[in-house]
């Protein structure tokens, strides 16, 4: 039996709008089935205006059982619009590190109604603007300058950094890439509202720990310790989930995630009085 932990945060706004955040699902094959039924028993009871998936939505570039996947994105949007951006893992195979996407997958993604994949792109609601970063895969191998190349992927897409018109919402999967002291200087990261990611897959950490000192014990990347890795971090304006999943399929530690509960983030967007 699936067990969630559900993580609520109230942020001031100029709407009242409820966002569910889920990350890190690593999808591979339907005997998923139970654990993304389970999800959107979940989902339904919080009753979101939106749904937002910041990356790793998939355990490998190719997945097997496609459709199921689908059904449950379809499913996902019935009850409020959803938005994914693109993780390591979609751009990756186990074997290799080549930056290739399964163009054909996110295509029929893409064709969903009410879902949106976006790739270095936004859409607007009514209030909001979510955007979807993506960053090359070596940003999160390397530990030295990596926030180089997360400066060139926003000078190449958002040289004006993002309209302020709307509340702007901004799907990043890897908090650490954005969150850079010279990184933050940028207008892009000025402009956005609100940060959602995931990929640190709560560093394997008790929430009541990594919810104090907003630090988590080890990243995908085998960095010790890090900083802002998890919860709400008001000052940066990022909200970080633990995830679905917390070993992936290929790691061979995964039979323990029985020990686990996969995270569901709630927040409320409320008008300040």
């Amino acid at each position: 039996m699936t067990r969630f932990h559900i993580a609520k945060y109230k942020i001031d706004s100029s709407i009242n709008r409820r966002i569910v955040l889920i990350s890190d699902i690593h999808y591979y094959d339907k005997k998923m089935k139970k654990l993304l039924d389970a999800i959107l028993k979940q989902i339904q009871k919080l009753k979101p205006n939106y749904i937002c998936i910041p990356g790793d939505f998939i355990d490998e570039r190719k997945i097997h059982d496609k459709e199921y996947f689908f059904t449950f994105l379809s499913s996902l949007k019935e009850i409020a619009p959803v938005t994914l951006s693109i993780g390591n893992h979609e751009v990756k195979t186990r074997c290799d590190k080549l930056e290739e996407m399964d163009q054909e997958l996110f295509d029929a993604i893409q064709n969903i109604p009410n879902v949106h994949l976006l790739n270095n792109a936004s859409w607007e609601s009514e209030h909001l603007r979510f955007t979807c970063v993506t960053f090359p895969f070596v940003s999160y191998e390397e530990k030295v300058k990596s926030y180089e190349k997360t400066l060139e992927t926003l000078e190449k897409n958002y040289p004006n950094g993002l309209k302020k018109d709307k509340f702007n919402i901004v799907l990043s999967h890897s908090p650490l890439i954005l969150l850079h002291k010279k990184v933050q200087k940028t207008k892009f990261y000025r402009d956005a509202d609100l940060i959602l990611s995931g990929h640190t897959h709560g560093g394997l950490t008790p929430a009541w720990f990594a919810n104090k000192t907003h630090h988590v014990l080890i990243t995908p990347e085998q960095h010790w310790f890090p900083k802002n890795s998890y919860g709400y971090l008001k000052k940066e304006k990022t909200i970080v989930s633990s995830g679905i999943t917390k070993l992936s399929h290929f790691n061979p530690f995964r039979h323990f995630n029985f020990l686990f509960s996969s995270e569901i983030v709630v927040i409320d967007l409320k008008k300040e009085r």
